[in-house]
């Protein structure tokens, strides 16, 4: 199953707070080698908007994003956990791009357009135009297109058939017991945006859980993951919507 992910093309600093709206929540607690994110539906299509973003041809090497009670996490948030991009090379000195990336930016010509669209978008956030609208406050929107990201069904319990399997690079690292970091390639990123889509899936109940240890993820990591989906949020009067998605409607079985 493929959910449609918008992405944005230019850099996580200006897509992070496009991407967030009023309906998503989502918190992050790291005790020690555990980090706990929860968040409703909207909140995980979130973080794989995040991690799809930084997927893209253009992003730099080790850009990164911190998900905290600074932005974009509720009150009872506590510790920081980070998302980085982290590129692999081939033995050529080369970027390589793994087929399944290719086939997630829409193929190969789609993927060269998007690499073409990604430079003009930076080159136009650096002009005087740019320049003089930031100084009316006149927010820069980079372009977006849409990824096709697969996710595992789960039944009505939150349980899944299958196991999830990480492609790519993709560490899990626990660090002075308030912060943790993931940090991957391109194809490592799109499984953890997969891994997101699958817990907002609109069959996913309240309080289902995934817990991805240090095992599943790449050599050198430490600590444990854990999702929660948790739609009713008493404080902020949040209760689960019967809607569908659009990242589920526009998708492909």
């Amino acid at each position: 199953m493929k959910a449609a992910i918008p992405y944005f093309l230019y850099n996580i600093y200006q897509s992070v707070g496009y991407a967030w709206d009023d309906d998503c929540y989502l918190s992050v607690d790291v005790i020690n080698d555990r980090g706990l994110i929860c968040a409703n539906a909207e909140g995980f299509l979130f973080l794989a908007i995040t991690c799809v973003s930084f997927a893209h041809p253009i992003m730099k090497d080790w850009d990164s994003v911190g998900l905290n009670d600074t932005f974009p996490c509720q009150e009872r948030t506590h510790g920081t956990l980070s998302i980085a991009r982290r590129k692999e090379i081939d033995d050529n000195g080369c970027f390589f791009v793994d087929d399944r990336v290719l086939s997630a930016f829409g193929g190969e010509a789609a993927y060269d357009e998007i690499y073409e669209l990604a430079l003009d978008a930076t080159a136009a956030a650096t002009t005087e135009k740019h320049g003089a609208e930031q100084s009316k406050n006149v927010p820069y929107y980079p372009p977006t297109r849409t990824a096709f990201v697969e996710y595992c069904p789960c039944d009505a319990q939150g349980n899944f058939k299958d196991d999830f399997d990480l492609h790519g690079h993709l560490k899990l690292q626990a660090a002075d017991g308030q912060s943790a970091y993931l940090s991957g390639d391109d194809l490592g990123l799109l499984s953890l945006a997969s891994i997101f889509v699958s817990m907002a899936q609109p069959n996913m109940p309240e309080e289902g859980m995934l817990i991805l240890d240090a095992d599943v993820f790449a050599p050198g990591s430490s600590g444990h993951l854990e999702l929660m989906r948790i739609d009713t949020w008493p404080q902020w009067n949040l209760t689960r919507s019967d809607a569908i998605p659009e990242a589920f409607k526009r998708g492909e079985a």
